[in-house]
């Protein structure tokens, strides 16, 4: 007997005889749990759909923050149903070793169930994802976070829209149909333990086998990308690490060898009695070789946060946050911290260390508390990132500074921001969001908050501007 359990769940080998424990007393525990589970996926599936059409990516070209979300959490649901799934069933694997018919055919009815639902709701997954290239790259992100790798999406086709999958369905409907008449008159389908999932494996079976050739052909799809993304995968390669590699160095040069910033340690004291956790700082940094290279006139924004003590007690425990305050332990930053993402990836930085710069510009977002550190925790989940250098902000498994703030306030209480195409990405400059504040001036003058701006002067020296100034300033220095 071909025991298709056991291949469907991940080729497990069987245990010896002698190490093989009846799973009876086992099936009425593991019924109840396989029927919440089915409940759930039922409910999995209609949020595919929901999370693919809610998401505008495909005409607008990007995710927005929370199409992000809700795209990866359908992605951790489906990941967590599938895993509580066969943890439910893997000891049915053994079903071939039971002596007693009854409850071998039990096992099989509750095993095969969740297997047939587990394949059709893969399947369905496949469905309605694969068609969109921009859903696809999301689902194939990486996430640490959550123990996510990069192509799960891929590995899911890969997986069951196999030929190897499909024939263990096929073995599997065969020693189903071979039993129907001992199920019949044993009249399973009374039974107040797997009575319920009789009903579930003759709807699923159709099921399935209307999604043969769909799956085929998905099936040919993916092997065509797979076969391209080989061919050009050391190209990618190569150009990926030139380019980090060139971003690296550029990040470092400046324009001459005697450079001193203009905010000396009275400007750091000036603006650090002034700003709060949750400030933006906006920086500028004359003879910096990006500077010169890109367009703007900031080039670089940064979160302060403050001591970690300035967080509280609440925030503090919160394990994205503990990740990042953990890394500033026995270093001194008298003035406080900044999250930020430079060529070195998502950091914390003491503020004299980010600040090393000639023009700083402090805007607050005005907000009630609670939203305000929920901000700070959206911005602390990217910590650890690396940098990207390739300015894509259709993915977020590599941040630039300006996507930590955009990832962090966008569709925040009144805070809305627009991605413009530049160079065939959609992109959020460090100004882009500045003339963001300028434009909500216009409409609300309480939406923000000019904290402070020092501004490089004679002698290289960076001196407070009035306030009540900056935006006339800005506008300015920010036309457009």
């Amino acid at each position: 007997m071909i025991n298709w359990n056991a291949l469907l769940l991940g080729g497990a080998s069987l245990v010896e005889a002698s190490r093989y424990e009846s799973f009876e007393p086992h099936l009425e525990r593991d019924a109840l749990v396989l029927h919440g589970l089915f409940d759930g996926m039922e409910a999995l599936e209609a949020q595919y759909g929901q999370a693919v059409d809610a998401a505008q990516a495909g005409k607008r070209g990007y995710f927005t923050p929370d199409e992000d979300d809700r795209v990866r959490q359908m992605l951790l649901s489906y990941r967590n149903f599938r895993l509580a799934t066969f943890s439910a069933v893997w000891r049915y694997v053994h079903y071939p070793r039971e002596t007693d018919p009854v409850v071998q055919l039990k096992g099989f009815v509750l095993g095969y169930a969740a297997a047939l639902m587990m394949f059709s709701k893969s399947l369905r997954f496949v469905q309605v994802c694969d068609p969109y290239e921009i859903v696809r790259k999301k689902l194939n992100e990486p996430d640490e976070r959550f123990g996510i790798a990069s192509g799960f999406f891929d590995n899911v086709v890969e997986t069951y829209c196999s030929f190897r999958y499909l024939m263990l369905f096929a073995v599997g409907d065969r020693f189903w149909r071979k039993h129907l008449r001992m199920i019949r008159r044993l009249e399973l389908d009374k039974d107040p333990v797997i009575g319920e999932f009789i009903p579930h494996i003759r709807a699923l079976r159709v099921r399935c086998w209307r999604l043969f050739w769909p799956t085929i052909r998905k099936r040919l799809q993916y092997e065509r990308r797979s076969t391209l993304r080989f061919l050009f995968a050391p190209l990618r390669i190569t150009g990926w690490g030139a380019q980090t590699l060139l971003g690296h160095a550029v990040a470092r040069m400046r324009t001459t060898l005697d450079y001193r910033p203009a905010v000396d340690e009275a400007a750091l004291d000036y603006l650090a009695a002034r700003i709060r956790p949750g400030d933006l700082l906006f920086t500028r940094t004359e003879y910096k070789a990006t500077t010169v290279l890109l367009p703007g006139f900031f080039g670089h924004v940064a979160i302060y946060f403050g001591q970690p003590a300035d967080l509280g007690a609440d925030l503090l425990a919160h394990p994205t946050v503990q990740r990042a305050v953990d890394a500033t332990r026995n270093i001194d930053a008298p003035r406080g911290w900044v999250l930020e993402a430079n060529h070195a990836g998502v950091v914390v930085q003491p503020l004299e260390k980010a600040l090393a710069c000639d023009h700083v510009l402090a805007l607050r977002p005005n907000q009630e508390e609670t939203q305000r550190w929920e901000r700070l925790i959206a911005a602390f989940e990217h910590f650890g990132k690396p940098y990207d250098f390739d300015f894509d902000f259709g993915r977020t498994s590599h941040i630039v500074c300006s996507e930590l703030v955009y990832r962090s306030m966008h569709n925040k209480g009144v805070f809305q921001f627009s991605l413009t195409k530049r160079m065939g990405r959609y992109t959020l400059t460090v100004d882009d969001i500045v003339q963001q504040y300028l434009r909500d001036r216009q409409t609300s003058s309480e939406c923000w908050s000019a904290v402070a701006f020092l501004m490089r002067w004679r002698k290289d020296r960076a001196l407070p501007t009035d306030p009540a100034e900056v935006p006339v300033i800005l506008s300015t220095l920010l036309p457009g």
